[in-house]
């Protein structure tokens, strides 16, 4: 590596020099001043005009996930936790790890055919389970 000098100290072409580090260093530590706030609360009143209060709550939301697909997920999880070891991991190396029959088959050591009659009746008794 090509090494430069910096006033007594050498550096190598992979390492900052000494002015870069410190300025990373000083922004670092705003950076963790910063964070270092008083934890509020989510029922924490932002605005109140007479009538009801706006809360902390009220202004957080997540737009990447609706309330149906949350409440579709915790339904899978129920619906999931209520299967066999063997077929609870069918299902999920399946559809939530994109796996083949083939690959699931090789893994759990049985047949593919195995695999999709142990697929098809988990799925089954998930649709029960669900309705």
């Amino acid at each position: 590596t090509r090494r430069r000098c910096f006033g007594s100290r050498a550096w190598s072409k992979t390492s900052a020099p000494p002015y870069t580090l410190r300025r990373r260093a000083s922004r670092w530590k705003a950076a963790a001043v910063a964070a270092i706030q008083e934890p509020v609360s989510l029922y924490e009143p932002l605005y109140q005009d007479g009538g009801d209060a706006v809360c902390v709550m009220d202004q957080v939301r997540d737009d990447r996930v609706s309330e149906d697909d949350w409440a579709a997920s915790l339904c899978l999880e129920k619906a999931l936790s209520h299967l066999p070891p063997r077929e609870e991991r069918i299902v999920r190396e399946r559809f939530f790890s994109g796996r083949t029959q083939m690959e699931v088959a090789e893994e759990i050591g049985i047949s593919q055919a195995q695999v999709s009659r142990l697929e098809k009746s988990a799925l089954q008794q998930m649709r029960r389970w669900v309705q």
